[in-house]
């Protein structure tokens, strides 16, 4: 009992104490708001509150008025004070405005008096909301100036003005979010996070230099259910354009995956900025030395920053690093600035690819070493014989994969060195497949196709094509055979290569057989042969072809053709000379024939021409034509003597005229019967007119002496004939032909009369009477005549 009452005494001596130490100290309690907006501006606004009875009790005999000044004097630049009454309460309101968290930390620093941190996050990814704020000091800390001026200015010792403030409530604002904590400093960790899980990244290399990637996200189901709809519209946006994204699930876990296309490095840099949306994420490419004609080396340099991917920067994230690559490649992985490279083991999450790197990261470089060989996978031959000498051959090399621009211009140049002088090497514009080529183009002669083949393609070329056969027979037996081999030059599987060969022999040759064989020595593929063109697609990058044919005797033609030639040249030259021989026999004969046989007047002559023209025909037509432009006499006689003797036969009417005219002209002239001694230098006069010489009667004597001459006749006759013609009884010669013609026949001409022309042949002989005329005196018309007679024509006529 005694001691339960001891127990009580000491409770209660406690109580009193804590009541006398209380009684002694008046603490006055500050409130703390700080408000802070979008980007870091905002405001920290101190509130101090004190009865005005407590305020005499602590600050006994004070004036208000001089206190309220000396605190605004003293209240430090980086700070504004405001003094409010209100109901018996004065109200000190102290402020701090400030436009970032940066120049909020540095001003509380310089008004506390020393370094203060102040840290402000809130995270801008989708898989995190909230926010993260912390300071290290209070408001009482930022009110030492005030505690110090107070003790300075005598209004309180310094023990009591160290007690005299204590931290009350404090509330931070940000947007429509409120905290409040209670006398400490300034804590809140408002943070929800939704992670991803595992971020897993697979890359396919290709030859060309370019890749294919796919990233795939995967989530927890806890996460997606919390912020499922934010972290799929989050995604989605994310997704380039030219990717393709799609979920699925897998357990309790759903993954997001983004497939991009073929990509070059600069593509893939502007798809991993995209998607991870930081500037620390790039991949660049550095050309390494090349070997080997379409060989391609680089280095891909690769940064992978996840913060974006995580609500903090000091978080990280699990990361899935695989690769894979083409036939024919090499690839080494290793870090930035190490010198080995990373172990590549087969991966048991992807199948084909294998792991670069499996761990937890914030940010990852990598640089990857590309060694690529640009597969050819068709080669298109085409050779044309332009003559059995001129041989077109066009190789064209098509990519599996097409090459950038600097590497088709560097496989080029690369051929170029090897082709120079005996074959020309372009690039190939892209075809209805896209793909682009490499043309190597050759010409020349047989030698000069095998020749070039061995130095472009380190094989000797095997092309020959030859005939056999007699030189008189029609046709030849022809022999091709052409061996291509490429599996060297092409630097990849040469089964995997397909040979598409055209040939076009010469055009008078026909193909009848073919034997190909491919790489794998047997008859593969599809061959087919149309005439003198041959086709076929083999596979493999070797072709061993021979073919038959049958070819027209190009050499016996020739030889029979020039034969042929020289026979006709010898023809032409025996009938030219004959011809001109009987013209110029004819033309001598004409113009006797026609001084002597026939008279009239220029009315008579001038139809003679026209008429003859329109019965000739064919080629003597053509040859009298010219005879006719070269203006001779003889041409009007020949060609009546012609239809004469070609119309008349020695029976013929026309003699019988001939005969009684004579004799009736005997009877009445008896000194003009020497009708059969006058000399026409044919020594006598016929009985009919079928000797004279005429090889066919015009169909009419109309337009025989007619009152103008034909076209051809009308320069006959000129009033003065040239030099040449003195003999001919014509005083000059004109200089041209169309001058020539006479205004009257000479004496020996009018002395031959028709008193009157039949109309038809009919009439001819029947109506009319051929009589002499009658100054006919046969001794003057001899005499005439020696002196018209012209034994030869002059060289110039």
């Amino acid at each position: 009992m005694k001691k339960g009452k001891k127990y009580i005494w000491l409770l209660l001596i406690l109580l009193l104490v804590m009541c006398l130490s209380g009684c002694g100290k008046r603490q006055l309690m500050v409130r703390t708001e700080l408000t802070l907006l979008e980007g870091g501006s905002g405001s920290r606004q101190m509130v101090i509150e004190i009865r005005k009875s407590d305020f005499e009790n602590v600050f006994s005999g004070v004036n208000t008025e001089e206190f309220n000044s000396c605190i605004s004097d003293g209240c430090p630049s980086q700070l504004t004070m405001v003094r409010e009454e209100e109901e018996g309460v004065f109200r000190y309101l102290i402020t701090m405005q400030f436009s970032s968290i940066e120049e909020y930390q540095k001003m509380a620093s310089e008004v506390i008096g020393k370094k203060v941190e102040i840290s402000f996050f809130q995270p801008e990814s989708v898989f995190a909301d909230g926010i993260r704020y912390e300071e290290n000091f209070t408001s009482v800390d930022m009110l030492g100036w005030l505690k110090e001026l107070l003790v300075t200015n005598g209004y309180l010792d310094e023990e009591t003005a160290s007690d005299l403030f204590a931290d009350g409530e404090t509330a931070l604002t940000y947007g429509d979010r409120n905290y409040k904590s209670d006398g400490e400093p300034i804590v809140i960790d408002d943070m929800t996070v939704t992670p991803v899980e595992r971020i897993d990244i697979l890359t396919n290399y290709m030859q060309n230099k370019s890749c294919s990637r796919q990233i795939i996200f995967t989530f927890s189901r806890e996460s997606m259910n919390q912020n499922g709809d934010a972290i799929q519209s989050y995604l989605l946006k994310k997704t380039p354009e030219s990717a393709v994204g799609e979920w699925s699930e897998s357990g309790d876990r759903k993954m997001y995956s983004i497939t991009a296309p073929v990509m070059s490095a600069a593509a893939l840099n502007e798809f991993m900025t995209t998607l991870f949306y930081d500037t620390e994420t790039f991949v660049s490419e550095k050309p390494l030395q090349k070997t080997g004609i379409f060989t391609a080396s680089c280095e891909w340099s690769e940064v992978i920053d996840a913060s974006a991917f995580t609500y903090d920067n000091s978080e990280t994230v699990a990361l899935g690093y695989y690769v894979q690559w083409e036939d024919g490649m090499e690839l080494a992985v290793r870090r930035q600035n190490a010198q080995d490279n990373l172990k590549l083991e087969e991966s048991d999450r992807y199948g084909g690819y294998k792991t670069v790197l499996e761990k937890e990261i914030g940010k990852e470089s990598l640089v990857t070493s590309i060694s690529a060989n640009y597969i050819v996978d068709r080669i298109e031959v085409n050779t044309v014989f332009d003559s059995a000498d001129i041989i077109t051959r066009e190789i064209a090399l098509c990519f599996q994969m097409n090459p950038d621009q600097e590497d088709l211009e560097r496989i080029r140049r690369n051929i170029l060195q090897r082709a120079s002088g005996y074959a020309d090497v372009n690039i190939g514009e892209k075809r209805e497949d896209q793909k682009t080529s490499i043309q190597i183009v050759q010409k020349g002669n047989m030698d000069d196709i095998n020749e070039g083949y061995l130095q472009i393609f380190g094989v000797q070329g095997q092309m020959s094509h030859e005939t056999d056969g007699d030189l008189m027979a029609i046709r030849h037996d022809g022999h091709l055979v052409d061996l291509m081999d490429f599996t060297k030059f092409i630097e990849n599987d040469a089964q995997k290569t397909l040979l598409v060969y055209h040939l076009e022999l010469p055009y008078r040759e026909r193909i009848i057989e073919d034997s190909v064989l491919s790489t794998v020595d047997s008859r593969e593929g599809t061959q087919k042969s149309s005439g003198n063109i041959y086709d076929a697609e083999i596979p493999g990058a070797y072709l061993s072809l021979t073919l038959g044919s049958k070819v027209w005797n190009s050499d016996g033609l020739k030889l029979l053709l020039i034969i042929i030639a020289i026979v006709a040249f010898v023809i032409l030259v025996i009938v030219l000379a004959d011809v001109i021989r009987r013209m110029i026999e004819r033309m001598k004969n004409g113009v006797e024939g026609f001084n002597s046989s026939f008279g009239g007047n220029d009315q008579q002559m001038e139809k003679f021409p026209d008429e003859t023209k329109e019965r000739k025909g064919g080629i003597l037509k053509k040859l009298l034509g010219l005879l006719i432009i070269l203006r001779t006499p003889k041409a009007v006689l020949y060609e009546e003597e012609q239809y004469i003797d070609d119309n008349l036969d020695e029976d013929s009417y026309f003699g019988d005229i001939e005969e009684k005219n004579y004799e009736e002209k005997s009877a009445e002239s008896p000194d003009h019967t020497e009708y059969d001694t006058y000399d026409f230098e044919q020594g006598e006069i016929p009985e009919n007119m079928d000797d004279f010489g005429l090889d066919e009667i015009p169909e009419s004597m109309d337009d025989f002496g007619q009152d103008e001459m034909s076209e051809s006749m009308d320069n006959f006759g000129q009033d003065e004939m040239s030099e040449n013609m003195d003999d001919f009884g014509l005083n000059e010669m004109p200089e041209n032909m169309d001058d020539l013609r006479q205004d009257e026949m000479s004496e020996a001409m009018n002395d031959f009369e028709l008193d009157e022309m039949p109309e038809s042949e009919e009439n001819f002989g029947m109506d009319a009477e051929l009589k002499p005329h009658k100054d006919f005196d046969p001794e003057q018309l001899r005499k005439d005549y020696e002196v018209y007679k012209i034994d030869e024509f002059d060289d110039d006529f």
